[in-house]
């Protein structure tokens, strides 16, 4: 069908129920993926994962695409799918409400005394604000579902990032469709650092966000797609939910661009040897598949997560993994969710931002 892409295919029949963030719509076509949770009683799902120090959106509005949420700042709430029952799967919340404090007093609210359209989204106003240190609870109810619940602790910032060198190179590719041909792209690497204090339970992910021009004059600014070249600490990929980024894909009807979930790197502070993560960063572009053609600006972005956040992504790389092996061992996915299924995380973050048209870096 045009104009969507597949996220994850449902492949096994014991596998746990999360929310996934992102309702896609392109064109006119829509596209809700879910994990499915055979055999257990219908439950309340939500992932929320807030960025404490990122309120920056990030559209596609060029393109046909309707209620993408593009921040680390939004949380979600569906109920679970029994897989066995499809034919009288309710897709609504009945007399929802949710609300989000801090030990002392209640901070964010919802209500709603009418049914409503799952998934429900949310975005978390700019104007509150989550201390390191301090503690936050979720609380979630709906109309004849166990009320949910979970509690997180906002870690520290992490260091800054310290940038070692940048390098820019034409590298072969081959790329032959009925869409394209190409021989060459470009790649950029980041040879980065940043510290970490080993006496502190420590956890990170790593995003690289991008500006640049899909074609003149259509500029484009949002994730981008990245690997690990070399690194002296061992991490994972793993998706985050609420972010998006594009990629040119070839169909029958031509070459169009449709969204993919973000993948974030992780890493486990008590795996970095010494007190220095080293790591290097590659980016390519103008390869047919990018949706970029100029790379601008860059900015890397590191985040301090719970732990439960860490394990919770773990978890979601063992079960995409393993999701079309018939042999393996099933991999449920663990969240902080009391009574239902999901995560709840409040992250802090720092940025370096680099400016590759005149190699000035903050």
């Amino acid at each position: 069908m045009k104009g969507y892409q597949k996220i994850l295919i449902i492949s096994k029949t014991f596998t746990i129920c999360i929310t996934i963030w992102i309702l896609f719509v392109l064109a006119s076509c829509e596209k809700k993926e879910r994990f499915y949770r055979p055999n257990f009683p219908e439950q309340l799902c939500s992932v929320g994962i807030i960025d404490v120090d990122d309120t920056i959106k990030y559209g596609f509005s060029f393109l046909s695409i309707k209620d993408i949420r593009n921040s680390m700042r939004f949380i979600t709430f569906e109920k679970s799918v029994q897989s066995e029952y499809p034919e009288v799967d309710d897709d609504t919340l009945d007399e929802f409400e949710f609300e989000i404090s801090s030990e002392n007093r209640e901070i964010f609210s919802y209500r709603s005394s009418s049914k409503i359209k799952s998934p429900l989204k949310f975005e978390i106003p700019n104007n509150i604000k989550f201390n390191s240190g301090e503690s936050y609870f979720l609380k979630a109810n709906v109309k004849d579902l166990p009320l949910i619940s979970s509690g997180t602790v906002v870690p520290n910032p992490p260091a800054p990032l310290t940038l070692i060198s940048i390098k820019k190179e034409e590298v072969q590719i081959s790329m032959s469709t009925n869409c394209t041909v190409r021989n060459t792209a470009t790649s950029v690497h980041f040879d980065i650092s940043f510290s970490n204090e080993n006496d502190k339970k420590n956890y990170y992910a790593i995003l690289l966000i991008g500006r640049g021009m899909i074609h003149m004059p259509l500029p484009y600014s949002g994730p981008l797609d990245f690997s690990v070249k070399e690194t002296n600490t061992p991490g994972f990929f793993a998706e985050i939910q609420g972010l998006n980024t594009l990629h040119w894909v070839c169909t029958e009807e031509g070459l169009e661009t449709n969204l993919f979930q973000v993948l974030g790197f992780f890493i486990d502070g008590s795996e970095i040897p010494g007190n220095s993560c080293n790591i290097k960063l590659s980016v390519q572009y103008n390869d047919g598949y990018s949706p970029i053609e100029t790379f601008d600006r860059a900015r890397i972005k590191l985040l301090s997560i719970p732990e439960e956040f860490y394990l919770f992504e773990k978890n979601l790389r063992n079960y995409t993994m393993v999701q079309k092996d018939p042999f393996s061992e099933p991999v449920y996915l663990k969240g902080n969710i009391i009574n239902g299924n999901g995560v709840f995380a409040i992250c802090r973050s720092s940025n370096l931002n680099i400016d590759l048209v005149t190699g000035k870096y903050e």
